[in-house]
């Protein structure tokens, strides 16, 4: 069932079996935070153990044999020990549910196959952990990798330490068969390199066990200081050959004094990616560019594309599988790929033993990226629907010259519409946006009405209509207070900080009421938070702090890897204007030329009329003569533009200063009342137009240091001259 713009999906009835530690972030995210999963019954081997987490989570504690009789129940989620996994797997399959087990699936690849021949013979989903890999981490480094941020892959090292002694200690399943430090820890390292790299062709191992008895050095465990036998492997040191040609190593330490050291390196042939521990679904993923020469300063940077599922997830797994079994996909956490985990670890023990290279005859499909912000593992069933999208055609990528084609493949009629408004108000046709837009200011979907009210206000701004643009406003600063008064997500909550802050900043008025915008970018998509770095630079340049304006700037180009048109014009007009400010007017020059490239083909002037003024003549002396038709239809949105910013800060006044400046002439001003000397101002007329003007022939008769009105006479030719006057006003 569906209503407008948004998709009803029945949730999946589940079961949870076993009760242990790790059970309690499993049934609290699986109750509370993926409600695609409905989650009824948990069983376990000690009854008292099931009804206490039962009564904890508000379900029902039954046998293993009454929830494999219920009929309702489609999705069991196993989470005992992996000794136990193969037999409780079988009996799921056979009554007809879907299984989603803990890590490993089972301790051998022949019973593994055996259970995915029978899920297969009975038309049902079976999956494994870990889903780590589904976390914020691993997804930004695969989108790192998989848009080429780092060149082609040449090696990896993923290690680990961990100390046995204490945690073998502290859980005793860490002593039975399928405990040890492969099979149990690194398990997760091996699902990460498969889910970046594709699977495992070859491998050689080093494997032994430092210790058969072990001292428990865990205080406050059952048996602390006593000695314990441990039989499995408490160390591998690996090399990994990936089916793709990519070599690295792999290496987990049971012996450490320190535990859960971790290091995961990926390198290319452009810069490095350094990730945390994968056995977490967050941390930081840091992006270490190549360096062009010895002496070069590199700045790491934190990379972040919005994906979800940053914090602790457990319980994803089965998530995304629900989903997919709606779907009718495949699920990403799939028992293929646990299988050829499982067959990895199985051969690193083999060349432990025999001391040589052997090959891994299995094979996966590499699973799926998720999108950046993607969170589908959601009913949908509430009353209020998540945002289709903020400004759609400024958060998508596509290839300058295909703005009109982007539009027309929204499916949703309404966000086609709206980027159809989108396209008309960045292209200078402000009439047709707010014929457009007017009829989505009291959208109930909260993003479209977002956007229309952005588009409608600054497009009756631009046509000088002030009342209607306020008006904008004002219903973008409610939706704001409405959704922080309710317990909203943090994404919409997000979008209605951009859009507040949009409106606040552009017009250059004070955001002191406004949650930080930079407190929410991570939350938002990544054409938006392009946008929100520019947003965040405009801010700080009005506030004279040129330099971290640019700090920003110059991250976001970096970070950006496929094409924003809408979001990158407005980023290097913003880098030009700084520059400008910086006295480098080459670079200011070489910035404006990449956004009038990508503005070009698309039309989309807007831009370069809403920072004409900031731009300070380089508009004119890079378009005037190689463009005269373009410079023109720039000078006429100019000079409208102009006429609804003096209507909107200063509607008592009753002349409007700049309507009688040709840009030329404003530029001049804009120099002068920036801090430039006559000779600076004479110096990059003549670098950029070709003009000669001696600084003599500028004359400022009173300083401008301070609010106020002052005349400005240009003499530009013989007994000719251009009188400015400029009216500097606090906002």
């Amino acid at each position: 069932m569906e209503r407008k713009g948004w998709t009803y999906m029945k949730r999946m009835r589940t079961a949870v079996v076993g009760c242990g530690a790790i059970s309690d972030i499993y049934l609290t995210n699986m109750t509370e935070r993926f409600d695609n999963l409905e989650v009824v019954a948990c069983c376990a081997n000690h009854v008292e153990h099931a009804q206490k987490k039962a009564k904890q989570y508000g379900i029902e504690a039954r046998t293993y044999e009454e929830i494999l009789s219920d009929p309702s129940i489609e999705l069991v989620v196993i989470l005992t020990p992996a000794p136990t996994h193969e037999g409780l797997i079988r009996q799921a399959l056979q009554a007809g549910k879907h299984v989603y087990t803990e890590k490993t699936m089972t301790l051998s690849t022949e019973s593994a196959g055996e259970l995915i021949a029978l899920a297969k013979e009975k038309g049902l989903y079976l999956g494994a952990a870990p889903d780590t890999f589904l976390g914020a981490a691993l997804q930004t480094a695969r989108k790192a990798i998989d848009d080429g941020l780092i060149g082609e892959i040449t090696s990896f090292e993923a290690c680990a330490n961990r100390d046995l002694d204490l945690l073998a200690g502290m859980f005793s399943f860490l002593r039975m068969e399928g405990g040890g430090i492969c099979y149990d820890f690194g398990v997760y390292y091996l699902t990460a390199l498969v889910s970046l790299f594709g699977p495992v062709d070859s491998l050689v191992a080093s494997v032994r066990n430092l210790a058969e008895n072990r001292t428990n050095t865990a205080p406050g465990s059952t048996g602390y200081g006593e000695t314990f036998s441990y039989q499995n492997e408490s160390q591998v040191f690996t090399i990994l050959r990936m089916k793709n040609g990519v070599t690295g190593t792999f290496s987990v330490n049971g012996d450490s004094v320190i535990n859960d050291q971790a290091g995961f390196t990926v390198y290319g042939k452009k810069g490095i990616l350094k990730l945390t521990d994968p056995n977490c679904f967050g941390g930081e993923v840091i992006y270490i560019p190549a360096a062009k020469g010895f002496d070069e300063v590199i700045t790491p940077q934190v990379l972040d594309y919005g994906f979800a599922y940053g914090e602790n997830s457990r319980g994803l797994g089965p998530a995304e599988m629900a989903a997919a079994i709606r779907e009718g996909r495949t699920a990403r956490a799939d028992a293929q790929m646990a299988y050829h985990v499982l067959d990895v670890i199985g051969k690193i023990m083999e060349s432990g033993e025999a001391g040589r290279f052997v090959s891994v005859a299995s094979t996966c499909l590499r699973p799926e990226a998720l999108q950046a912000g993607q969170k589908n593992y959601k009913t949908n069933m509430s009353d209020e629907a998540e945002p289709k999208g903020l400004l759609p055609l400024l958060n998508t990528s596509f290839e300058p010259g295909d703005g009109k084609k982007t539009v027309e493949s929204f499916s949703d009629p309404d966000l086609r519409r709206i980027a159809e408004a989108e396209l008309y108000y960045f292209s200078g046709e402000a009439e047709k946006c707010t014929a457009i837009t007017e009829n989505y200011l009291e959208e109930e979907e909260i993003s479209i009405r977002l956007s229309a009210c952005l588009l409608y206000s600054f497009s009756n701004f631009t046509l000088g209509n002030v009342e209607a643009a306020q008006s904008g406003f004002q219903k973008i600063q409610e939706t704001l207070k409405t959704m922080f008064a309710g317990n909203e997500s943090r994404e919409l909550q997000a979008s209605c900080v951009f859009a507040a802050s949009m409106t606040c900043i552009l017009v250059h008025l004070p955001t002191d009421d406004l949650p930080p915008l930079r407190d929410y970018v991570r939350y938002l998509p990544a054409g938006l938070r392009i946008f929100a770095a520019y947003l965040m630079a405009h801010k700080l340049y009005l506030e004279g702090k040129y330099e971290r304006a640019l700090g920003i700037l110059d991250a976001t180009v970096m970070s950006v890897n496929k094409p924003y048109p809408i979001p990158e014009i407005y980023l290097n007009c913003m880098i030009s204007i700084c520059r400008i400010k910086n006295k480098d007017l080459d670079g200011a020059k070489e910035a404006f030329l990449k956004a009038w490239g990508m503005a070009k083909p698309d039309g989309l002037l807007e831009a370069f009329i809403e920072h004409h003024g900031l731009l300070q003549g380089i508009v004119e002396s890079c378009l005037k003569k190689e463009e005269p038709e373009a410079y023109k239809a720039l000078t006429r949105g100019v000079l409208r533009f102009s006429r609804g910013w003096m209507k909107l800060h200063n509607q008592k006044s009753e002349r409007n200063v700049t309507d009688a400046l040709t840009p030329q002439e404003f530029a001049i001003a804009m120099l002068a009342c920036r801090n430039w000397t006559n000779q600076e101002i004479a110096d990059a007329l003549k670098a950029k137009t070709g003009i000669a003007l001696d600084k003599r022939k500028i004359v400022i008769t009173d300083a401008i240091k301070n609010v106020g009105t002052y005349t400005v006479t240009c003499k530009l030719g013989y007994e000719i001259t251009a009188p400015l006057t400029v009216k500097i006003e606090e906002i």
